[in-house]
């Protein structure tokens, strides 16, 4: 028996040898495989390779076909136009059972997203097209938006007009299981309804942010009479949208629409008049009335299909120098809702902040950053400061996106002033730029650089030496 107990110990002795060794061998593989302190190497500084999803019609405009592929996407560039430019202007191959929407010959001057709504402006000669190749290159289109996560509504534009008959659309295609041409049909069954004339489901409102900067989009499901739209339109844009929005009206209360809107023809443009009124129209500074008629100007001119041009009048005046106003005159200054997360005053977890960028702005990694720890904005309020107060802005050396990794790469002296704060300040600083940049539709993690180099922590207990994965578990909602 003892023979055996000695035998089972030198089993046991020497099984617990060898997984010690394997141990080592694997801890030893991980040191030596480790990428610290060595320059960070990218593919590319500026493509990326991407999945899309791409709608194009078959060669009799009568059915549409899915095809998803790989394409290049410029990181500097919105996503969005990316994919649209991709699908306007594809090259055919010989074995390529579809066609390109409008046969190449269009394309996406600007898109504008705000919000969920994309509003595209396409360019080209429409008259060389008949309807149904129109609608079939607009559906074309539409789809192909409509598969992007942040997009779920469609304004088309053709030449700064809005598409004939409709300018607010959907996925067409995933409402019912059916072809291009019955859909066809069912759109010109709609436009000859009298149904139609009289209400529409959604309507495009504008609204201010918070900080009156920006227009932003909303979708309002409130029916509106046809005869009596603009006074029902004005009256929605009044009203505060729902809590929570961060958005606000940009008409003020004592502005009032006394008379119902007119409609007249100058210089072969159809042209709405309306009139408004203000007891206290001095008093009104030139941002506010401004923003006041872009609100006004784009909601009415994406409900009205067939008006070129709106004219405001306030207290018998025009509104603004400007006489006739278009969509084109406000669309800079249509923003973005974004989101930024940023800690709280106890450093203990991160909160959910919703405000406005720019066009510009919005689409890119580097500002998302800038605004984290430079921007002092009144939604700052309630959250703490995660950044010294001597750090600028040359500090964040560069952000770019390489596949789906986002690379923040910061001096060594914005390190070392970082490094030798609190862990709760530390970590705060970390997963407010890697939970805010993850809300990008192509950044799934982050990786943090020194001085382009890979480095192993951020102070203590921090390890940044690998891509960081966001954290919802930080989050207080």
């Amino acid at each position: 028996m003892k023979s055996l107990y000695k035998l089972l110990l030198i089993i046991s002795i020497a099984c617990f040898s060898v997984s010690c060794t394997m141990n080592s061998d694997e801890m030893t593989a991980e040191l030596e495989n480790s990428a610290v302190g060595q320059v960070y190497e990218m593919k590319s500084d500026f493509v990326n390779t991407k999945t899309v999803t791409l709608y194009y019609p078959d060669p009799s405009n009568g059915n549409l076909l899915r095809i998803v592929k790989e394409v290049n996407i410029f990181q500097s560039s919105s996503l969005i136009k990316e994919i649209a430019d991709k699908l306007l202007n594809y090259t055919l191959n010989e074995d390529d059972n579809f066609i390109v929407p409008f046969d190449g010959k269009v394309y996406a001057d600007w898109i504008i997203v705000s919000k969920n709504l994309a509003t595209v402006n396409l360019n080209g000669d429409f008259t060389i097209f008949t309807e149904k190749q129109i609608f079939a290159g607009i559906v074309s289109i539409v789809n192909t938006l409509c598969e992007i996560n942040s997009i779920d509504y469609v304004e088309i534009l053709c030449n700064g007009k809005q598409f004939k008959n409709r300018g607010l659309l959907v996925n067409p295609m995933s409402q019912m299981d059916s072809s291009i041409h019955l859909r066809y049909l069912d759109h010109i069954n709609i436009i000859d309804s009298e149904e139609r004339k009289m209400t529409r489901d959604k309507s495009i409102l504008y609204f201010l942010d918070r900080n009156s900067n920006f227009l932003i989009a909303e979708i309002g499901n409130a029916s509106v009479n046809k005869e009596n739209a603009a006074e029902d339109l004005f009256r929605l844009l009044k009203n505060e949208p729902y809590y929570g929005s961060g958005l606000k009206s940009s008409i003020p209360q004592n502005v009032l629409m006394p008379s119902s809107a007119v409609v007249s023809i100058e210089n072969e443009l159809n042209v709405l008049t309306i009139r408004l009124e203000s007891p206290k129209y001095e008093t009104m500074d030139n941002k506010t009335r401004y923003m006041m008629c872009g609100s006004i100007t784009l909601t009415l001119l994406s409900y009205f299909d067939n008006i070129n041009a709106l004219r405001i009048l306030l207290n018998g005046e025009p509104a603004l120098e400007e006489i006739l106003l278009t969509k084109e005159m406000f669309i800079e200054n249509v923003g973005q809702m974004v989101t930024v997360y940023l800690p709280n005053k106890d450093l203990n977890y991160l909160t959910k902040i919703n405000f406005a960028m720019s066009q510009t702005r919005y689409t890119s990694p580097k500002e998302r950053v800038k605004e984290i720890i430079f921007a002092d904005e009144d939604y700052k309020a309630n959250t703490a400061k995660i950044i010294p107060e001597n750090v600028v802005e040359s500090d964040i050396l560069n952000v770019f996106v390489h596949d789906t990794c986002c690379v923040v790469d910061i001096s060594y002296d914005l390190y070392t002033n970082i490094s030798g704060l609190s862990y709760s300040n530390r970590k705060m600083f970390l997963y407010s730029i890697v939970n805010t940049l993850t809300e990008f539709e192509n950044i799934n993690s982050v990786q943090f650089l020194v001085d382009g180099v890979i480095t192993e922590k951020l102070g203590e207990k921090l390890y940044i030496e690998t891509p960081m994965l966001n954290n919802p578990g930080i989050v207080y909602d």
